[in-house]
């Protein structure tokens, strides 16, 4: 036996560990029965949420400033349905487009519908009173207008075109602006605009539905199909992997309860964080088995070779491999830790429950294992591979890299050159519309309302002055101001990337014209500007702006 003086001290602990589990196997196991017991409760609590949002740095001041604009002009998610008609049809699909913007607007988490039956469209009639009624309000009772009167008054808009009417009217679209923090209502907004959009197919040739919470709830639907599709397909390569090598099916069910006790953890330490389940996370259970997988070689090993050699003392081969396991779980624990400390929410958790997972895993492998291959030894066979590879492969490479020192060095460090500077090219993409292949519906539908339309991402630019400017102590709505945000909304709207640009001057703009035919142009005093704003009052888009 080896003499415990002749272990060096960093080792004695993860030898001592091992040599307990072997010493009482079965309240080892019973343990940690008992412990997969305690925390199944949480592992209820685990869900899958793929939001966009954990992919940014919430403790940036971008953030900050983000949250601040949400809650100065509220929440700016939307899902927007597309439709298209020809001029046979174009009158159903006003119908359509009236009733299914009613319907939407009892949504629960939908805070306001936008369309032509429901956006206000800001004239003056004849006899010089406000007219706010939308475009189509009223739209198939009698003495209502005609759908090319409607579809004028709407192209006359500042705002209507591009947003909820194409330039050749044959495509009309609904804005559903949802709360703020709305992705709780996701899965069931989605499924409901979808069944009441298909309840009204044929009032229509085309239609569209697109948005974040459309691209989210897809991606959720896929990262839970994935995770039940390459959960399966790793278990069964582990299992048959290990179990060809040892020549032994008990070996791959015992790298098997490694793997599924150590993702066991990971995922009750998941949910008693409450922390749901994103896109990045689906390479830990992978992972975690893999890894269980390594580590339990090394023991599946040791045992094998014991058994091969007659050595009645397994638990001194168990033990002499113990510290190197040890070693490689704690630098992977602390590589993950290391992810954890970023400010990116989508990466911290990887870093974080990686870590836990592997954490797990090392303790399993550590402890429970050598406990099972205590009680169930496994066959005194060989390894398969593993002696054509010591006596082989091993000693071939290492004189043949001793041969060749400097051409080896010089040829890594060429390729380390070149990955230097392919680094420059490393690229984050966290554009949702991008996970998805082109061919795809969600892409599809996305693609088509972005070429008919001004597309589905809204991008809010707030304009405050900073301090100790001209401008600090003045009101947005005096006329020079208000000229320059014009400006600045013009040289957006130019912009290729831009589809759509709306600013606090357009309905400004438009009511003075109303009032003032002759002019195109922007009141000249601010107590006109505010005059106007108090007539608008009642127009809730107003409020985005």
């Amino acid at each position: 036996m080896l003499g415990t003086s002749l272990v060096k001290p960093r080792e004695r602990l993860p030898r001592a560990i091992v040599n307990l589990s072997t010493s009482n196997p079965r309240i080892v196991l019973g343990v940690w029965f008992l412990l997969t017991l305690i925390v199944a409760p949480a592992l209820l609590r685990v869900g899958v949420e793929t939001s966009t949002e954990s992919v940014l740095d919430k403790q940036s001041e971008s953030w900050a400033y983000y949250q601040r604009s949400l809650d100065l002009f509220g929440g700016d998610e939307i899902v927007v349905l597309a439709t298209e008609a020809g001029p046979t049809k174009s009158a159903s699909q006003l119908a359509a487009i009236d009733s299914l913007s009613s319907q939407f607007s009892d949504l629960e988490g939908v805070r306001r519908v936008d369309s032509l039956s429901t956006q206000p469209v800001i004239s003056v009639d004849d006899h010089g009173g406000l007219d706010l009624s939308p475009a189509a309000f009223g739209f198939g009772n009698s003495g209502s207008p005609a759908t090319g009167e409607i579809t004028n008054k709407a192209l006359a808009d500042r705002v209507l075109p591009k947003t909820l009417i194409s330039e050749d009217t044959r495509i009309l679209a609904i804005n559903l602006i949802l709360e703020r923090d709305a992705s709780s209502y996701y899965e069931s907004i989605i499924p409901k605009v979808d069944q009441l959009v298909s309840s009204m197919s044929g009032a229509w040739d085309n239609h569209w539905t697109s948005g974040v919470p459309v691209f989210q709830r897809e991606t959720s639907r896929q990262t839970r199909s994935e995770l039940l599709t390459f959960g399966p397909i790793t278990i069964v390569v582990v299992f048959g992997l290990v179990s060809f090598i040892f020549r032994s099916l008990r070996a791959g069910v015992a790298a098997l309860i490694v793997g599924a006790l150590g993702n066991w953890m990971m995922l009750a330490a998941i949910g008693i964080a409450g922390t749901p389940v994103g896109f990045t996370m689906v390479i830990l259970p992978p992972v975690v088995f893999a890894l269980a997988a390594a580590y339990a070689m090394h023991m599946l090993t040791a045992a094998s070779g014991s058994q091969v050699q007659g050595d009645t003392t397994t638990n001194l081969a168990l033990e002499s491999v113990a510290t190197p396991i040890a070693l490689s779980g704690l630098t992977t624990a602390i590589g993950f830790a290391a992810t954890a400390l970023t400010g990116i929410e989508a990466v911290r958790n990887v870093g974080a429950f990686g870590g836990i997972g592997v954490l797990a895993v090392l303790t399993i492998v550590l402890t429970a294992l050598p406990a099972i291959l205590t009680i169930l030894p496994l066959p005194p066979v060989r390894p398969r591979g593993f002696e054509y590879l010591s006596t082989h492969v091993a000693p071939n490479l290492t004189r043949h890299t001793s041969r060749r020192r400097r051409s080896i060095i010089a040829t890594w460090a060429i390729v380390a050159v070149a990955a230097a500077l392919g680094l420059d090219s490393v690229r984050v993409d966290t554009d949702a519309t991008r996970w998805f292949h082109e061919g795809t519906p969600i892409r599809d539908d996305y693609e088509a309302i972005r070429e008919r339309l001004s597309g589905i991402s809204p991008i809010n630019i707030v304009i405050e002055w900073s301090e100790g400017s001209e401008y600090e102590t003045r009101m947005v709505i005096e006329p020079e101001l208000l000229r320059l945000i014009d400006q600045f909304d013009q040289y957006l709207e130019e912009l290729p990337q831009v589809g759509k640009a709306v600013s606090i001057a357009d309905p400004i703009r438009q009511i003075h014209a109303g009032f003032n035919p002759e002019s195109d142009d922007l009141p000249n005093s601010t107590n006109a500007v505010q005059q106007y704003l108090l007539l608008l009052e009642s127009v809730e888009q107003i409020g985005d702006l």
